[in-house]
């Protein structure tokens, strides 16, 4: 089920406004993990669009595509792997930021060859850093002081 939020006005870098109600792409096989992230990218305004697999996530990412600004991918899914999914995603966009995760480690080298990486287990503020990094500006009202934490594990 996809749930459409209200959001401010938000900026990317280049100046150009991303399409009101941003969604990410969340592409995680554990339920549970993928419903903290959800969890966590609702707080930043950002409606996730959650998948357990590749190939779920192609297809929400072809309804979707427009709206989405960002895809969060387990680098270890079952059939389609992370990295062939980055791959297939950035072919009709290829400036589609793809953060990768992962509890596992990691070939250093293959992410290079895209984006970002964040380990697992991470909090919402290592999240909301990461994505602001990647240049997805988040709403500043957000605050990363918050002593509610949120763990994704």
């Amino acid at each position: 089920m996809v749930t459409i939020n209200s959001s401010t006005e938000r900026e990317t870098v280049d100046g150009r406004h991303p399409p009101e109600n941003p969604m990410v792409l969340n592409v995680e096989d554990d339920e549970q993990t993928r419903l903290v992230i959800g969890a966590m990218l609702e707080l930043y305004g950002l409606t996730p669009i959650n998948a357990a697999n590749g190939t779920e996530a192609l297809t929400l990412y072809e309804k979707w595509r427009n709206r989405i600004v960002m895809a969060i991918v387990d680098v270890i899914l079952p059939g389609l792997s992370g990295w062939e999914l980055a791959l297939k995603l950035k072919l009709p966009n290829p400036r589609l930021p793809v953060l990768f995760s992962s509890g596992y480690s990691v070939d250093a080298v293959r992410i290079n060859e895209f984006d970002s990486f964040i380990a697992k287990p991470f909090t919402r503020q290592e999240l909301y850093a990461k994505i602001n990094r990647m240049h997805l500006f988040l709403p500043s009202h957000y605050e990363l002081d918050n002593p509610e934490p949120m763990k994704c594990i």
